[in-house]
């Protein structure tokens, strides 16, 4: 006995000190002191212990019963802590024994050991305990899995033991799933992992055991509804199959799963309703004929679907119910799947098909073309035929449809039936079909149609029976391919591309060689690079020698010039060999450099481009241009020059000299190439509205930059404004012209030949304007590239450049009226240049209050431009010729004056230019305020002329013609825009708002009525969308000096009475007149609905601007408007509500004044010619009072 317990001592001393030593089975004599002894090992030791016991000890008899006993008892204690404790073992150390009270916390390392015990006999390797011996231990830790949600170690045991009891299908195991599936299903949602929902999967069939009547399984419906709508369930295979196995357990169930998917329709992604098909699919098939559930799904959701799609408010809805019933769809040879849509959707097609709504016939098309044909598969052969002539017939009545997208939706589908199906249609029917979609929808007014016919006949000829009548119709399509829509051009190349790809179809039988190579030359870039692809085979095919392949492509650029330039900017991304194209390149300068080649002068043009466009995407194939040695080594410097002297158009010599640029290692060898680029950049006129010339000028000079001859380039830039300066001081365009600084004598010319002398040929005022503007144009690229923008201003030719710059500014300002195309560009690159060297100047200025460069030239250019409108305004006020000085010389006369159209237009085109710097100015805050200002005032004066101008439109000799307006119109939209930005840009910044902001408001206000009263609606409506953006802007400015500064006065004061305060008056009390000015009409409406939004004391300060103009009215006589604007504030402004009338000091001060103001007046007997108007007046001023 004494041994005995020796060696139990020696057990539990070893237990407890090495905790990685494990006892022995046959230590313990009894399960008592086994299990007394396994609360102190750790849980691998543990496990090592039970599994050691070996198959024939005495201990296994008893282990699961005394097991089970103290598992009870420590459940029993873990649910009331307060009992008394179970008595240990009757061998466990007293150092152990638990105390009398324990919390709850205190019995988990019990229940950890024993639950541990339980899962290590059921796994033990040799399975010494029977499914019935250890079942009391599983089913008590099952039922007890709700009791231990603290501790997720011993839930997760737990639950485990029950998932291996089921997965290894013992007896009893449906006990042991009530508590252990929905612990795995919400942790699966919780998780969100893939594993979690494969665990899941493998209990599945024990959903089947829960009676969903119940009201104790709520909770498990809660969690089997989120999977539903749980993207891990939807986007797994597992999770789909998860789910289509329990819309088939119970009717209500199922009901309720069917209105979850119902409400994600609208919302649930392509991916997530192809899924929630699948899972419908997949439970539909897996439920019994004359289940319930079934007849839920067949009859009630599905059947909801299908006139849920047809009865669609959106397209969106349509296609996503359609993207559901397509899992159906894609499976309809499946059993019974066939005979389930025809059963569902025949009954509503047909009559769907005719409704009178198009949206409801456009989603039934839709339906019908997922799911033909509709046959019932157990019906006669008969009945087929005629439900599908029936069909066919509905689908070719649709292609004659009103709306324009049925037609367009109906054309497709049709040929892809007629690909898919050509077998089953009825042999009659396809070339009645096919005869009326190309001879007749081919020519659909409709853009979309076209296409859709190009698309469904593309479709077609990928079916092989096809192809014998297709050979006869495509002829008659080939037409589309000049077609005015793009989207039309590219479908019918897309087309001719499918075509060729068809041994046994033909694209040149569609459409003639001649046509395609017309496209190419002249169409889009992406039909260009289509017609490349298709015509690659033909003009560098790869089958052929490169040099005869080279030959081919030299071909067509000979057959035209522009096409195989084209051609050959495509190849490379078309699939031709970097390698192949250089060798190509080679070739054709080859022959461009030949003597005797044969060639004119648009071909040689076209070889030259057709080199650049080879070279230029070879340039960004990789860095390794070692290929595109051969062709270095051929173009020198010396053959550069040959080939300018021999080319003639400006695209050619914007290629050679791109092309000199990227492949001569040094440009600078040769002085004649430098003064070939020298002259087109000192010679070249007309830049600013010729994009072609600009490249030309910018590549000559990128070459000069190369060379290292930036100063030669300056000085003579310098030289030619200077010129033109000297120019038009000779002419005596102005009194005085600012003399330019002269060329710096310190820099010498670094090459040129002598001039020769020769009769001095005077140029004409339009010559000198045009060169002028050419220099000026390029100074003001030059200054705002940032790559040459530090040559310019460090150059010893910049303030020579810039004194040039500023006469001519003026020149070009004051004598605008002397020009038939004014070019702005000389005050562009004054302001420009002025702007980026203030910008330099910024770092060295000794004092911030300093005049910067850009001060000094604004305050010259609002000078010039203040000066000119002044005059202008005052011409248009007296109806007197302009007194501009002009010329002396008989040149004066010479196209020089030009028009009063004209000179109105270069106005505006000035004008625009200066604003436009101003505001893109202000963003590098070189403009101070008082500039600000300043520039506001010059807009308030042009804006005046403008409507002096508008207004003598219907008069003799007018400035403004009505029917040559259209062109300053579009100008003057865009100064309408800059105007409004600069007056909004005032209102925010200044503290001090000056009188102008209230004038210039009103001169924008006025030039709306003005253009549709003059010029007409047309006219208007391209100012009206401009001025609707600006009416917060507006209103701010009318009320400006209400709101921000305190006056005497209650109302504004106004010189006269501005031209829309006349014309609101008059559509107020004229609402009847058939002559409105609606465009006008409009915008004010839109003006009243934001004063009705906004604070009252907006309201308060535009109102009081209404009655200043009313009280105006009065003292000039003009009574109808007195009462056109009180009828506007009383009725539209105000309305029926004058509660809102107690916060309008200043509006029912001026009433009040006017009221008074209208007594008198009536009193005095001085307005009885008015008398009518004045009452009215009073009496809606006096209601408002009163009602106040």
């Amino acid at each position: 006995m004494k041994k005995k317990s020796s060696k139990r001592r020696a057990a539990t001393t070893s237990s407890t000190s090495d905790t990685t030593s494990t006892a022995s089975a046959t230590t313990f004599s009894t399960t008592e002191e086994l299990l007394s002894a396994a609360t102190s090992l750790p849980l691998s030791s543990l496990k090592t212990l039970i599994h050691s016991i070996p198959f024939t000890s005495d201990l296994f008899p008893s282990l699961p019963s005394s097991l089970h006993s103290l598992l009870l008892s420590s459940l029993s204690s873990f649910q009331d802590p307060s009992a008394s404790p179970p008595r240990s073992p009757p061998l466990a150390s007293p150092s152990i024994s638990p105390p009398t009270k324990r919390s709850r916390l205190d019995h988990l390392p019990l229940l950890k050991t024993y639950a541990s015990i339980t899962c290590f006999c059921f796994s033990h390797p040799e399975k010494p305990f029977s499914p019935d011996e250890l079942l009391p231990c599983a089913r008590s830790l099952h039922d007890s899995l709700v009791l231990f949600e603290s501790d997720e170690t011993l839930l997760a045991q737990m639950a485990s033991l029950c998932e291996d009891w089921w997965k290894e299908k013992l007896p009893d195991r449906e006990l042991l799933v009530s508590q252990s599936l929905p612990y795995f299903l919400s942790r699966s949602l919780t998780q969100g992992k893939k594993a979690g929902v494969r665990r899941v999967f493998a209990l599945r069939e024990a959903f089947a055991l829960f009676d969903y009547e119940d009201e104790s399984i709520e909770d498990v419906k809660l969690l089997l509804l989120r999977c539903f709508v749980t993207p891990v369930y939807v986007k797994s295979d597992e999770g789909r199959k998860i789910l289509a196995f329990v819309l088939g357990l119970n009717e209500k169930l199922t009901k309720e799963a069917l209105t979850l998917i119902r409400s994600q329709i609208p919302i649930a992604k392509k991916s997530v309703l192809v899924a929630y098909g699948e899972i419908l699919f997949r439970a539909w098939r897996g439920i019994e004929k004359d289940s319930l559930v079934k007849e839920e799904i067949e009859d009630r959701f599905l059947q909801g679907l299908i006139e849920g799609a047809i009865l669609a408010g959106s397209r969106g809805l349509n296609a996503n119910i359609r993207r559901i019933l397509g899992a159906f769809v894609e499976q309809r040879t499946a059993g019974g799947v066939e005979k389930l849509l025809c059963r569902l959707v025949e009954p509503v097609l047909f009559r769907s098909l005719q409704a009178a709504n198009s949206e409801v016939r456009l989603n039934t098309l839709h339906l019908l073309l997922d799911i033909f044909p509709v046959i019932d598969p157990d019906s006669t052969r008969e009945e087929k035929d005629n439900l599908l002539e029936k069909q066919l017939y509905f689908l070719e009545k649709l292609l004659s449809d009103d709306a324009p997208e049925i037609r367009a939706v109906s054309v497709e589908g049709l040929c892809k039936i007629l690909r898919i199906f050509w077998e089953i249609i009825p042999t009659p029917t396809i070339p009645k079909i096919l005869t009326k979609v190309i001879d007749e929808m081919s020519l659909d007014t409709c853009n979309e149609v076209r296409v859709s016919v190009l698309n469904g006949v593309r479709y077609l000829v990928e079916n092989p029976l096809s192809h014998e009548i297709m050979r006869v119709l495509l002829s008659k399509i080939g037409r589309v391919v000049s077609d005015p829509a793009l989207s039309v051009r590219v479908a019918a190349i897309d087309l001719l591309l499918a075509v060729c790809d068809n041994r046994f179809l033909q694209y040149n039988k569609i459409v003639d060689l001649e046509t395609l190579v017309s496209l190419l030359g002249g169409d889009h870039t992406r039909v260009a690079q289509k017609i490349t692809r298709l015509l690659l085979p033909t003009y560098f095919p790869t089958k052929l020698p490169l040099k005869d392949a080279c030959a081919r492509c030299i071909s067509l650029i000979k057959r035209s010039p522009t096409a195989g330039a084209r051609f050959c900017e495509f190849a490379l991304l078309e699939g031709s060999s970097a390698k192949s194209l250089a060798e190509l390149a080679r070739l054709s300068l080859l022959l461009a450099l030949s003597p005797n080649k044969g060639l004119d002068q648009d071909q040689t043009d076209g070889l030259v481009i057709a080199i650049y466009k080879t070279i230029n995407s070879l340039s960004g194939d990789g860095e390794d241009f070692t290929f595109l040695d051969p062709v270095r080594k051929l173009l020198t410097v010396e053959k550069v020059k040959v080939l300018i002297d021999t080319i003639s158009s400006d695209q050619a010599r914007e290629a050679l000299l791109n092309t000199a640029s990227f492949l001569l290692p040094s440009p600078a060898g040769s002085n004649s190439l430098l003064d070939v680029c020298m002259e087109i950049v000192l010679s070249s006129v007309g830049l600013s509205v010729n994009l072609e010339k600009q490249r030309v000028v910018l590549a000559a000079r990128k070459l000069i930059f190369t060379c290292g001859s930036s100063e030669l380039m300056l000085e003579g830039l310098a030289n030619a404004l200077e010129s033109a300066v000297s120019g038009f001081a000779d002419k005596s365009v102005v009194d005085s012209v600012a003399t330019p600084v002269m060329s710096n004598p310190r820099v010498k010319k670094k090459h040129g030949k002598k001039a020769k002398s020769s009769k001095l040929v005077i140029p004409s005022i339009s010559e000198l304007a045009a060169k002028a503007a050419a220099a000026a144009w390029q100074v003001k690229d030059l200054v705002i590239s940032e790559e040459t923008r530090e040559v310019l201003l460090k150059s010893l030719f910049s303030d020579q450049i810039f004194s040039s710059l500023k006469a001519l500014a003026e020149v070009f300002i004051e004598q605008c009226f002397e020009f038939e195309n004014l070019d702005a560009s000389p005050v562009v690159a004054y302001m420009s240049y002025a702007k980026y060297a203030s910008l330099q100047e910024d770092a060295s200025r000794s004092s911030p209050d300093q005049p910067t460069i850009i001060d000094n030239a604004l305050d010259h250019v609002f000078n010039c431009i203040g000066q000119l409108l002044e005059k202008l305004v005052y011409n248009e006020c007296h109806d007197r010729p302009s007194t501009l000085k002009r010329g002396r010389s008989s040149e004066r006369n010479e196209g020089a004056q030009g028009s009063k159209v004209k000179g109105t237009q270069n106005i505006v085109k000035i004008s625009a230019a200066i604003l436009k710097f101003v505001l893109d100015a202000t963003s590098t805050d070189l403009i101070k305020p008082d500039q600000l200002l300043r520039c506001l005032k010059f807009a308030s004066t042009y804006t005046n002329y403008i409507n002096l101008a508008i207004k003598s439109a219907d008069q003799v000799n007018s400035s403004f013609d009505i029917e040559t307006s259209k062109e300053a119109l579009l100008l003057l939209r865009s100064t309408y825009t800059y105007m409004a930005k600069l007056l909004h840009l005032v209102i925010t910044t200044s503290d001090d708002l000056s009188e102008e902001v209230f004038c210039i408001t009103n001169s924008l206000l006025d030039l709306i009525p003005c253009v549709e009263t003059h010029l007409g609606a047309r006219h208007a409506s391209l100012l009206v969308p401009v001025a609707k953006q600006w009416l917060p802007v507006f209103i701010l400015g009318l009320g400006s000096k209400k709101l921000i500064v305190q006056v005497n006065e209650t109302s504004p004061k106004l010189v006269d009475i501005p031209l829309w305060l006349l014309t609101l008056s008059e559509f107020t009390l004229e609402s009847e007149n058939e002559e409105r000015i609606l465009y006008f009409e409009k915008l004010v409406e839109n003006l009243v609905i934001l004063l009705k939004k906004g604070s009252p004391k907006i309201l308060d300060a535009v109102g009081s601007v209404l009655l200043a103009g009313m009280k105006m009215g009065l003292e000039k006589g003009h009574y109808g408007l007195v009462e056109g604007l009180t009828s506007f504030v009383c009725l539209k402004l105000l309305g029926s509500g004058y509660g809102a009338f107690d916060n309008l000091e200043l509006l029912r001060g001026s009433m009040q004044e006017l009221l008074i103001s209208i007594e008198s007046c009536l009193g005095d007997g001085e307005c009885e010619e008015g008398r009518e108007h004045l009452e009215n007046a009073m009496g809606l001023i006096r209601s408002a009072l009163l009602n106040a």
